[in-house]
């Protein structure tokens, strides 16, 4: 498998949370789903709504926009 390939499968699985109304916060999560990223924000922050997105590919394999 070659680098680029591999940072892909990677980024398939990283997500970046958000308190959606409190602070400037971020978390960096690995999980298979965004569902389960969600729940582990939730574990992580508490009681609140939070924000849970993929990280966004760029046209360089190594970097990812949050």
């Amino acid at each position: 498998m070659e680098n680029k390939e591999a940072y892909r499968i990677i980024a398939k699985h990283t997500f970046v949370a958000r308190r959606s109304y409190a602070g400037d916060a971020t978390l960096i999560i690995f999980a298979d789903t965004l569902e389960d990223a969600e729940r582990k924000a939730q574990e992580y922050f508490g009681a609140g709504t939070v924000s849970v997105r993929r990280v966004e590919a760029t046209t360089v394999p190594q970097v990812y926009s949050i």
